[in-house]
């Protein structure tokens, strides 16, 4: 497994190793992801790489034993050139605000600060991460007393890792994908993902050309599935996990918009 430590750069909370029955709260954090190698026979980006980190606002949802939950995504670049994705989630039993704010440089996200609010029923939860590249730490506020921890360059945050993958997938110099490094609560964790190949899904928006990776464990049978839209920017289009007793829930794009444009499927 080859790893990578960008000059300044993910995932994933413990967003893929949730109980089953915290499924729901997982959407806010069922959006990160890592990679592992890639298939053999799998290319890339076909096409030279551009910067898909366009403007956009999307709405996934999913249901778990009869109770729905939504979740809303957005995207945008301030003044300065820095970028702000938030992701508000809510069901009848919880309510997850998160924040990222980041920097682009060369394809690689510099993650700036993260902010994370859950409200609601069970416990109360507050993480206010801010990252110093000077030094290589994160300190998380949200903590009291407050922790920090060393991090390699190139580290994310819960919710901009997933960002990082779509720059990744869409380099077509990228001849195989990092394990990527994660400030997940008061851990540093590394994920490693496998592209299983390119898959026509059909989805609540159309049929879409996309690209199926799973997260690789070495101790867990649980299994985790997560697709993108190769035409639109390999944008995050459904995510699948089984559990060990072969429960499967999904995590699916109900709608997105992105720079404008409507996310459809092939006509």
């Amino acid at each position: 497994m080859k790893k990578c430590y960008w000059t300044s750069k993910v995932y994933l909370h413990k967003v893929f190793n949730l109980p089953t029955k915290h499924f729901f709260i997982a959407i806010t954090t069922a959006m990160a992801a890592s990679i592992g190698l890639l298939a053999s026979s799998y290319t890339l980006a076909d096409t030279p790489a551009s910067n898909p980190l366009k403007p956009y606002t999307a709405i996934y949802q999913t249901k778990m034993k009869g109770m729905s939950v939504s979740a809303e995504r957005k995207l945008k670049a301030d003044s300065d050139g820095n970028y702000v994705l938030s992701m508000n989630t809510s069901s009848m039993m919880v309510k997850i605000k998160e924040s990222s704010r980041f920097r682009l440089n060369k394809q690689q996200i510099i993650s700036q600060h993260y902010r994370y609010e859950q409200s609601g029923a069970g416990k109360k939860r507050k993480n206010k991460l801010s990252f110093d590249w000077d030094n290589k730490i994160t300190t998380d506020k949200g903590y009291e007393p407050a922790i920090s921890l060393e991090v390699p360059e190139g580290t994310l945050d819960r919710l901009n890792s997933q960002l990082q993958i779509r720059l990744d997938l869409a380099n077509p110099t990228n001849k195989e994908l990092p394990t990527y490094s994660v400030v997940d609560k008061k851990r540093l964790k590394e994920y490693d993902f496998e592209i299983i190949g390119e898959e026509l899904l059909k989805t609540p928006v159309g049929r879409l050309n996309t690209v199926k990776i799973q997260r690789q464990r070495a101790k867990s049978k649980r299994k985790t599935y997560i697709w993108y839209a190769k035409d639109w920017d390999y944008f995050l289009v459904k995510l699948e996990q089984v559990e060990d007793d072969g429960g499967k829930y999904e995590l699916n794009l109900k709608e997105a918009t992105i720079n404008g444009v409507k996310i459809s499927g092939l006509k």
